[in-house]
């Protein structure tokens, strides 16, 4: 007997599986919802974590004053940088999760997360420039920096870009879709 794909709606609702299908499939256990929860949230931080090591290695050195350090000094922070921009999109994940109260949002059709979770990303980014660039002064950025309201446009889309890119990332991988 030929297995049946899972999908959200017989993961969360093991009724939804056919009676016949039901003692060959293991989607619907505790543990099995704990393996693709992590799996979603390992592969949601890594993924962010990578794109967003590029992203500040790219546009770090040109964009932003201070940044002309040595290796040494500029890779770790690199690492460190791209480690809270991954905890970041994880946020805002468990953000979206609240806000549709579902766990696993981007496998349900009938919901358009992309203009919820970029301007959700958005806006965070906003705030974290706002705080560094004018409130702590942490940063500064060089006269090649685009900026709207003395906050940089790099920055700013970041977040929404990388983050986007990760969820539709997982949610290909993890999902199948």
């Amino acid at each position: 007997m030929k297995p049946t794909r899972m999908t959200c709606k017989s993961w969360e609702n093991p009724k939804s599986i056919s009676r016949h299908n039901q003692k060959s499939h293991v989607w619907y256990s505790p543990a099995y919802r704990l393996f693709h929860y992590t799996a979603i949230l390992t592969g949601l931080f890594f993924m962010g974590f990578l794109l967003n090591f590029f992203w500040e290695a790219v546009h770090g050195v040109y964009l932003y004053q201070g940044h002309d350090m040595t290796a040494s000094r500029y890779v770790p922070m690199l690492f460190y940088v791209s480690g809270m921009d991954g905890l970041l999109i994880l946020g805002l994940y468990g953000w979206m999760s609240l806000l549709w109260r579902d766990p696993l949002w981007m496998c349900n059709p009938g919901i358009v997360w992309g203009p919820v979770f970029i301007i959700s990303a958005m806006i965070l980014a906003a705030v974290i420039e706002y705080r560094a660039v004018f409130i702590l002064n942490r940063w500064a950025y060089l006269p090649a920096m685009p900026t709207v309201s003395g906050i940089g446009l790099s920055p700013l889309f970041q977040l929404a870009v990388t983050g986007l890119i990760s969820v539709g990332s997982v949610r290909c991988l993890c999902l199948g879709r």
